[in-house]
């Protein structure tokens, strides 16, 4: 029998046999089994050990089961023998699926007996509690790559493997398109035919971003000291907008409370809806609890990013710590696009402060003269909408003064 292996998957970008190519030329040459491995993650090695065993196996029970016929065994014969077959091939899966659910034990020689409880994958060591301990306390810089055996990554730090499910693979490439890291089965195919998310994106090694990543940090701090200069002043303001404009609909519902009064018994309904009408009016993403809320906290996110920057710069050149400064400085671009998204919204917030709601009504009506009113014509409005309206009669006005001129020189023509 023969099996055609491809090594170093890990080496994705250094493909030089496709997977479609090396798959035709299996079939042409009636090979009997393909399969892609990568020696350095682990991916499809013990696979490959199982799929060769199953093969040799049935291949066995075909020549037991001609060289039976040959000899001229009869059929009750031949099928004790499949039986027994089938029960020899049962023990080898349940012994296989045995050995795979083995519990990981400590790498250290001395150690060799106690179970594992975590894996560091730069050095490459499964380590029981107080291998784990030393390392610890000796290998600050390690910490990052120590994942838990069952994979449960409960501080939810960097570990240098990617998070994607079925990946488990270390990061060696960056995704421009979603701006994150990303494994080599990001952008490798995945179980044959099924392609990664960032098959189409704009994808480069680590190492080459290493530049560009410092001068994105440079400007992050340039931007984010810019914006503290500015952003407390413009949170007080809008802070003092959203206390007016609450006053103002209070004192409007009293207005409108006081008046219906007087007139309940006829226009009770009429009231409802005006004083739905006001909360409509009112109702803006930027005059809302959670948003003054949310905005109060731009300061904060400020002075964390800035002091992470700092710390960033500071071990900028440490090489073992790459990766993970890496990933840091993505939190610190996208912190920074949420904080823009802020401050936008903060500028528009500003830019609606000459609003002021009023009720259009008239004093000097008696109370039926006013309620045949309200039923017609009572309504919220702003002053901006005011505005829009006159300026709109205006063009509307001069419309159709133009539409006469041109009439009448149309009826001389």
């Amino acid at each position: 029998m023969i099996f055609l292996i491809g090594n170093k998957l890990d080496l994705e970008d250094k493909r030089e046999v496709s997977f479609e190519e090396a798959n035709k030329f299996k079939n042409d040459n009636n090979i009997d089994l393909y399969m892609e491995t990568s020696a350095k993650t682990g991916y499809n090695i013990k696979e490959v050990f199982v799929e060769a065993t199953k093969l040799l196996y049935n291949k066995y029970k075909e020549n037991k089961a001609k060289q039976n016929e040959k000899n001229g065994e009869n059929k009750k014969e031949e099928k004790e023998e499949s039986e027994n077959n089938e029960e020899e091939s049962e023990e080898e899966i349940e012994k296989e699926k045995n050995e795979t659910n083995e519990e990981k034990m400590c790498s250290k020689e001395d150690h060799k007996n106690i179970q594992a409880i975590s894996y560091c994958q730069k050095c490459e060591v499964y380590m029981c509690n107080k291998c784990e301990s030393f390392h610890s306390d000796f290998l600050q810089s390690h910490k990052e790559y120590v994942i838990k055996i069952n994979g449960d990554n409960k501080n939810n730090e960097f570990t240098g493997l990617c998070k994607e499910k079925n990946h488990s693979l270390p990061f060696e490439y960056f995704c421009k398109d979603h701006n994150k890291l990303i494994c080599p089965a990001c952008i490798s195919k995945v179980e044959s035919k099924n392609y990664g998310s960032h098959k189409d994106c704009e994808v480069c090694p680590i190492k080459k971003i290493k530049k560009e990543k410092k001068n994105i940090l440079d400007k992050s701090i340039e931007h984010l000291e810019n914006i503290s200069k500015t952003i407390d002043s413009s949170i007080k303001q809008v802070k003092g907008l959203y206390e007016e404009k609450t006053k103002s609909v209070e004192i409007l519902k009293k207005e409108i409370q006081n008046i219906f009064t007087k007139i309940r018994n006829n226009l009770n309904k009429r009231e409802d809806e005006l004083l739905t009408e006001v909360d409509k009016q009112f109702i803006h993403d930027f005059f809302k609890e959670d948003f003054i809320k949310e905005i109060e906290s731009i300061p904060n996110k400020i002075k964390t990013s800035l002091e992470n920057i700092q710390l960033i710069k500071k071990d900028w050149e440490d090489k073992s710590k790459m990766k993970l400064l890496i990933n840091n400085c993505i939190n610190i671009e996208n912190n920074i696009t949420e904080i823009n998204k802020l401050e936008d919204k903060i500028k528009k917030s500003i830019e609606l402060n000459n609003l002021e709601y009023k009720f259009q009504f008239s004093d000097d009506r008696n109370v039926e003269e006013f309620i045949n009113i309200i039923k017609e014509l009572g309504k919220i409005y702003s002053e901006k909408e005011e505005q829009n309206k006159e300026n709109f009669n205006e063009e509307e006005k001069e419309k159709e003064e133009n539409e006469l001129k041109e009439e009448k020189k149309d009826e001389e023509k």
